[in-house]
């Protein structure tokens, strides 16, 4: 009897077809994670993209100031109301607050807030608009402006940018759009810009 013709497989041929067969399941398992992560990826930002844009789309659909109160009835939201309403430091929060100049520009009113791990700033600056483009009104034309109770706005319109920020793994990734939001409403229409850190 001979001992090397049973026609079947070798324990050494088994060994490597079970390695072979280990390494493509493992390739497999780690693309599908990895794909897995990339649509959730691409889902955060894609509703991050949602929240940015429907908060400007929001902003446009409000009057770009309160109209006068009329008796007990509640004051309606506005544009200015609720992206800038005072230019007086003393009356800031941690999560609306006003600053002052920086390089050279206008005050800024910041409004921060949070929908579970998703982080939603409003930054609004009062712009003139020039034959130059819109400019920032200079600090001290702005300085002690309290919406509710000025007669005069500081500024033609409010430039505004909505940033998103969401974790991503490790990372934090930003998303912004930018708009002039004006009396009449028509100005700017939310430009995009390119997103940070996509």
């Amino acid at each position: 009897m001979s001992i090397g013709s049973h026609g079947g497989f070798s324990l050494f041929e088994v060994l490597i077809a079970a390695c072979l067969l280990a390494c493509v399941a493992t390739a497999a398992t780690s693309l599908t994670l990895v794909s897995g992560r990339e649509v959730a990826a691409v889902a955060r930002a894609s509703a991050a993209r949602g929240i940015a844009a429907a908060t400007l789309e929001r902003l446009r659909s409000l009057p770009f100031v309160r109209p006068p109160s009329t008796g007990t009835a509640p004051v309606p939201p506005s544009v200015v109301g609720e992206l800038f309403p005072h230019a007086v430091t003393a009356l800031n929060r941690v999560d609306a607050f006003v600053s002052g100049p920086v390089n050279g520009g206008g005050a800024t009113f910041t409004t921060q807030s949070q929908a579970g791990d998703v982080a939603i700033t409003n930054e609004a600056m009062f712009v003139r608009s020039t034959a130059a483009g819109w400019r920032p009104v200079p600090w001290s034309a702005v300085e002690g402006f309290v919406a509710d109770q000025a007669a005069v706005l500081p500024g033609d319109a409010l430039r505004v940018k909505v940033t998103v920020r969401w974790p991503a793994g490790a990372l934090m990734r930003t998303y912004a759009l930018d708009a002039v939001l004006a009396g009449d409403q028509q100005t700017g229409h939310g430009d995009a810009s390119l997103p940070a850190g996509d």
